[in-house]
């Protein structure tokens, strides 16, 4: 059985510690099984590889842990073959470089059941799904039943794998299989039930355009942009456009479309459509309004803008003049004298008098 750090000879902590020094790299290994079970039983055999994009020098060293210890008789290689595995080979596994960060951990699991439901390790959108309602290896079995949740999805009185078909986010949950599993000269019933999580293949698509203030005659780059998973980069993928629904590009490995000149006939809720080369995954992006907006417009906003600010203006200068200057003058002249007063009075009734006098 391999051993732990602690059991290592110097240098192997030496090169422990090299590696943690590295800790936060750019470039990120990823660990393979062969085959892509999750589970085995005791046994059978399985080889683990670790792959680094880019690929390191002939003479790199590699370093394997298990659930976190490193292995040191895993120390060197990339390829690490596990023969006739025993239930202590169970884990998370991950592997490193001297240059790199460690990988992602990968579980695998070793039992000695009688049954096991045996699902991919790995699995992606658009990856074809195969399960094994798998019997302990060396005793005769029959009678497989696989469900998805408490539905029948396929059956076979012999047969121990079953292809589900074409995986898609919707493929994730949990399934379970029955079958008879001899011992001696009787048949006795097992079950199984196992977790199938699919990974995301590539990103929804997410358009972006250029410039993005755009004004008429302006050469437009409208781009589809994705993410592809790092454990399944070397995917090609192909990229459509469309403008008000309408295909106006073509699948093709571009993704970009060009408008050499924003026209009011171009404008449009543009949209892009990602799919696989096999065309197994299809993604397609929201829909993003691009018009063209010359400038016209805006000095006719700049109008409308200024008229609107003049009558508010007068609307505000006339408001005063009618309701509030009134009320202004009344309040702030301050009393009169008593003695303006009286005089105002005195000149009232000399008018009254000298009216009089004119008439007589």
């Amino acid at each position: 059985m391999a051993g732990t750090i602690s059991m290592a000879p110097l240098y192997f902590v030496f090169f422990f510690l090299l590696v943690t020094a590295n800790e936060g790299s750019s470039i990120k290994p990823i660990v393979s099984i062969d085959p892509n079970w999750a589970t085995i039983f005791t046994k059978e055999s399985v080889t683990l590889t670790c792959n680094v994009d880019p690929p390191g020098p002939k003479d790199q060293i590699y370093y394997w842990y298990r659930d976190n210890q490193i292995v040191p008789m895993y120390l060197g290689t990339n390829i690490v073959k596990i023969d006739r595995a025993s239930k202590e080979h169970g884990g998370s596994y991950q592997c490193q470089t001297v240059t790199s960060d460690k990988s992602d951990p990968v579980r695998l699991q070793v039992t000695s059941s009688w049954l096991t439901l045996k699902v991919p390790g790995i699995l992606f959108e658009g990856d074809e799904l195969s399960v094994a309602c798998a019997g302990y290896p060396g005793y005769s079995a029959r009678d497989a039943v696989l469900y998805r949740g408490n539905e029948v999805i396929a059956s076979s009185p012999s047969e121990a794998v079953f292809l589900v078909g074409t995986a898609n986010m919707a493929t994730s949950g949990s399934y379970r299989c029955t079958r008879q599993v001899k011992d001696g000269v009787i048949y006795y019933s097992y079950s199984s039930e196992e977790i199938i999580s699919v990974k995301e293949l590539f990103s929804k698509p997410v358009m972006k355009v250029n410039p993005n203030h755009l004004t008429e005659g302006d050469h437009v780059t409208i781009t589809c942009d994705t993410k592809l998973s790092p454990h399944r980069e070397t995917t090609e993928l192909q990229f459509a456009f469309y403008r008000n629904g309408h295909n106006v590009q073509g699948f093709s490995s571009v993704n970009t479309f060009h408008v050499p000149s924003m026209l009011l006939q171009n404008s449009g809720n543009y949209a892009c459509e990602v799919r696989t080369r096999n065309n197994t995954v299809r993604k397609r992006s929201d829909e993003i309004k691009v018009a063209e907006r010359s400038y016209a417009p805006m000095a006719v906003e700049v109008t409308m803008a200024v008229l609107i600010s003049s009558l508010a203006v007068a609307l505000l200068v006339y408001v005063f003049k009618r309701k509030l200057s009134p009320y202004f003058f009344n309040h702030h002249t301050g009393p009169a004298s008593s003695a303006s007063v009286k005089a105002s009075e005195n000149r009232k009734d000399m008018s009254s008098r000298y009216t009089d006098l004119t008439v007589v």
